[in-house]
């Protein structure tokens, strides 16, 4: 088991695997891995929560129920966003926007993507070079369409 603290006070407790895939705010999400963060309002509740960031609808999984006009952060890691070229077609039960390459970068055993989703929205997306199907790089320029599934997006307001 892990402890997260800041400033003193203890953060979230769990495991490494709870830890990093249900962050328990914005601070253990950023201590722990790399991690995507854009600010919006919440403009849907439920299962899924949305937010809406810039005119974009951007669903995630809240920790607790959140009301209507809440501000709040899209937590996503890199690697749980998929690219797909010229705007595909999204998967069923995916959530997607559209987005253009700004930055490519070979790493090895991954490829680092950095997406801008607006003029003021950057993500970063990490994409397994090992076992692979195809053979497909994304260049800067390339208009993608971002995809991820909404339970693999956190959705917080601390």
């Amino acid at each position: 088991r892990i402890a997260v603290m800041s400033n003193g006070l203890v953060q979230q407790v769990g495991g490494a695997r709870e830890i990093y895939e249900d962050p328990a705010n914005r601070f253990v999400a950023d201590f722990i891995g790399e991690t995507n963060f854009i600010t919006g309002k919440v403009s849907d509740t439920g299962t899924i929560t949305t937010l809406t960031v810039n005119g974009m609808q951007l669903p995630g999984k809240a920790r607790k129920a959140l009301s209507i006009g809440t501000e709040a952060t899209l937590a996503i890691r890199p690697e749980k966003l998929a690219l797909l070229a010229d705007h595909g077609q999204q998967a069923d039960g995916m959530a997607a926007i559209n987005g253009t390459i700004a930055e490519t970068v070979y790493i090895g055993t991954d490829t680092r993507y950095e997406v801008d989703i607006n003029a003021a929205e950057t993500v970063v997306v990490r994409v397994q070079n090992i076992g692979r199907q195809d053979d497909v790089t994304f260049n800067p320029g390339d208009e993608i369409t971002l995809q991820w599934r909404p339970a693999n997006a956190q959705v917080l307001t601390e």
